[in-house]
Order: C-alpha cells, then structure tokens, then sequence
C-alpha cells in the first residue's frame, strides 16, 4: 500500500469517527432536551407558541411571534443537567457539524468535510436558522437615526394617551421592523390600538366610536400641538394622517386602530429571520426603485408605482421560487391566529390571520441567495406577467385565474397589468398600476442588467451591495450606491 492510499484510510478513519461522535452527541442532546421539554412548554410568554383568542391582542406587537427566536432556553434542573459537562449545541450547519457548548465553546475542531477552510465558516454560519438554543447577542449601540425615532415615537404616544386616554395604545410597523428600511423610505407607519376593539369594529357593534376615529379632528390636534406638515386623507381605503414631529423631523404615517399592518409587519419579519440575506436585498432594491421613481403607490412622483410592500411580497416570493424561504401560512404549527375585520367599500369582513414559523425547516448551507443581477433579469426576462401572479401565501408564483374572486362582491374580469397579492385579504397591492409603468419597469431592469455587463461596473457594485449587510460599512454602502450607482435624476 503507497503514502496515498494510507493518507486516504486515515482521512476516511477520521471522517467516520467524527460523523459517529456527532451522531453520539446529537442522540444524548435530544434526550436532554425532551428532558426539558416541560418547561419550555410552560414558558411564561404564550406568544412562543401561539397568538390567539387565549391572548390579549393588545398586547401584540410586530416581534411577539418572534419571541422563541432570541429567548434563551430555560435552565436544566438539577436531576436534568449533567454534572460535568454543559449540554452540547450542534450548528445549524449541517455540513460542518461543528460541535458547540451553550456557551460558546468548541468541543471539537473535527468537521466532516476537512476540506472546508475556516475561514469559510463566517459564510456558512450566516445563513443558519435563529434557534432558541442560540446564544442571545450582546445588544447593540443605537444609531442616531433609530434615537430620534425612538423619541420621537416616545412623544407622539405621550401626546395620544394624554388627549385620547390611555386605552390608545402606539404600535409601530412596516420596513423599519423588519430591518428594510431605506433612504428613500424615511416615513415611519404607525397604528393607533383601541383597547377596547381589539379585532376591529365587529357588524354588531354599534357603539358611538371615539373621537380618536376622525382623522380629520386628529389632524387638526396635531397641528395645534405644535406637529408640522399635517394632512389628512380621510375618504382612502384606511384613512390615515401625515405628520412631522418638530424636534426630531421623523415623519409619521398615522391610522386608527387597523391592525392589519401589524400582523403583516409579524409574518414578513418571519421571513427575514429564516433567510437573514433578505432584508439587505430588499433594501438595494428599494434604494433603485426610487431612483427610478417606481416607488410611489400614491403616485406623487408621477404615475402609480411598486409600493414598498409590493417590492416585499416580489422578492419574498423569488425566495420562495428558489426554494430559499418556506410557505409560512402554510405551516400547521402556528404562532400567530388571531382575525381582523376589516371596512372596505362600505362592507364589513373577517379576516383571517394565521401563519406558523417552520421552526424544524432548515436552509441547505450551500444554497444561495438571489443576486441583484438575477432579481433583474428574472423580472426582465423570466416572469410572465400576463399568466403568472405572486402570491406568497400559495408558496411564491401562481397561474392568474380569468376572474378575480368575489371578496367584495361578484366575481370581477382580471384585466389587472400585474397581480401581487396580499397574503391576508387577497387584495391586489398593484392594481393601480398601468400598463406602462409596468413596460417602464421592465426596460429599466433590462437597461440596468446591460451595465453590469461592464465587468469593472458590476463587480465596484456587488462590492458595494455585499457590504449593505455589514453594520460597520453599511451607512457608507448605502451613500455610495445611492449617490454612484443610483442617482435619482430630476425629471
């Protein structure tokens, strides 16, 4: 037998003994773990496992679903816990396997491929799945940005609680929840929570509703308290007030007590903690966008464009295509059930919110995300949009049906440029948008895809796009790309 033959037995022998030792350790960590699985059940938070009836709505916020994620697990007892030993923690990587204690430490140096370098690690790790064995992270400084928010938020609570009462709760919700945020989106959307009301104005209330309701009168408080640049759309679909606090300059979008946007806020803050890549794309897509002035639903800048939300849903559901995200509302084992009623068109309808956390689905540490590059050209080139809808809710894209289902009436012919649905009332989030703003968003994917054919352009941009996700970097990556690589022109 040569030096090569003996070198590849040792390998095999080693490989074979670590994958029986990860095996060994994995058996005796699910032992204990069943050990313990009582006291996770009786944890002292019930939004861990289910949002319901049981449960004060009121108290819901956009992480309550959350919870389990960054919760640490409940100690061992004492007839539970090993003496000696710290209960081992197996990496959601499976193909490294890489043993570690709850607290950090590495048991062994072995993986089961030895050919992975360690400085690959990093990039594996990173798209590991949250998990409540996880060690919790050291928090973090708040920026500037996130302080005059919060004071600002702070303030405009104080001003409601002491003109309307203290049964007016503030709830905060849209992309800054969920870490998408962008220059270009500097509003921040809240919702007003009636104590009282907690799943909307039921058909058989019929009390007076208070004055908190008219978002006119709301507006005009406002403007008296010293808010500036004060509006009120009172006939929209959700009547909502616009407001600057003064101090701060951080603008307010305000509506009363339609909840909807925070349970909406709770499941796409799911899919950003099963594919931690996503918010960061989301953000780059949204910064181009804008500087194209497609990011606009209320049509300020020019024609109806992509709302932010619809930008979401698209890319949520590219994830789900490529198999990168599960089908959360599809997930038996809920966390969120709960319902809303919701006005629309004069006409009063339940719905029906539920969605799970797929907590035993796993992403494959070889997959990889949608690059920039392929989200244009799969919306340029790949997506039929005339036969085909995104609809996150049925796992990502779907055939369009002739007719729109009877929500709000009788069925009603699809004549619609381009269907996205939203995951709770089966709305179309895009039908304002016409036919060509649609051929416009097209060419600009099809424009933007013929400069990265430039190698020295596309690779200065991936440079750019890879650091969005680096805390210490990503202000500069952000300033960078939006004063370089996305420029809004005047038109």
């Amino acid at each position: 037998m040569n030096r090569t033959s003996i070198t590849l037995l040792d390998t095999a022998k080693q490989q074979s003994r670590c994958v029986s030792h990860t095996l060994k350790t994995t058996r005796d960590y699910s032992a204990s773990a069943t050990s313990t699985s009582k006291a996770r059940v009786s944890s002292p938070n019930p939004l861990a496992d289910r949002f319901g009836r049981t449960t004060d709505p009121n108290d819901f916020t956009y992480s309550s679903s959350a919870w389990y994620y960054t919760k640490s697990p409940p100690p061992q007892s004492s007839a539970t816990s090993r003496s000696n030993s710290p209960t081992p923690v197996l990496s959601r990587s499976p193909m490294l396997a890489v043993l570690r204690t709850s607290s950090g430490d590495r048991l062994t140096t072995k993986t089961i491929a030895p050919r992975t370098s360690r400085q690959s690690v990093p990039s594996l790790e990173a798209h590991k799945v949250p998990h409540a064995t996880a060690k919790p992270r050291a928090p973090m400084a708040m920026s500037p940005f996130r302080l005059r928010r919060e004071h600002a938020i702070n303030k405009f609570t104080a001003f409601i609680k002491e003109q309307y009462g203290e049964q007016f709760q503030v709830r905060v919700f849209g992309s800054t929840c969920y870490g998408a945020s962008s220059r270009c989106s500097s509003d921040i959307d809240l919702t007003i929570f009636d104590s009282e009301r907690p799943y909307g104005i039921e058909p058989e209330d019929k009390r007076p509703l208070p004055a908190i309701y008219a978002v006119n009168r709301l507006a005009k408080r406002l403007r008296h308290y010293g808010y500036l640049d004060v509006s009120s759309i009172a006939k929209a679909s959700v009547p909502i007030v616009k407001c600057t606090e003064p101090e701060t300059g951080v603008t307010f979008d305000v509506n009363v007590n339609n909840r909807l946007g925070v349970y909406n806020t709770a499941l796409l803050r799911q899919y950003c903690l099963l594919n931690r890549t996503l918010p960061y794309l989301l953000k780059v897509v949204k910064l181009w966008m804008h500087s194209k002035y497609l990011n606009k639903a209320s049509g300020m800048d020019g024609p109806p464009s992509f709302s932010s939300y619809a930008i979401t849903l698209m890319t949520i559901a590219l994830y789900q295509h490529h198999n990168l995200l599960p089908n959360l509302q599809a997930d038996e084992d809920t966390i969120v059930q709960t319902h809303f009623w919701e006005k629309r068109g004069g006409v009063r309808r339940r719905v029906d919110v539920r969605f799970g956390a797929c907590k035993t689905w796993r992403l494959y540490p070889s997959a990889r995300p949608p690059t920039l590059r392929q989200w244009f050209e799969f919306w340029a080139n790949k997506f039929d949009f005339d036969k085909r809808m995104v609809s996150i809710r049925d796992g990502g894209f779907v055939d369009r049906p002739s007719e729109v289902p009877g929500i709000w009436g009788p069925p009603i012919p699809d004549t619609a440029n381009i269907v996205v649905l939203d995951p709770f009332t089966f709305k179309n989030c895009t039908h304002m948008i016409s036919a060509e703003t649609l051929a416009r968003f097209k060419q600009e994917c099809v424009n933007m895809l013929d400069r990265m054919e430039n190698k020295a352009y596309n690779k200065a941009l991936q440079e750019h796009v890879s650091l969005v996700a680096d805390p210490n970097y990503s202000n500069h990556a952000m300033d960078t790309l939006e004063r370089t690589f996305f420029p809004r022109k005047p038109r």
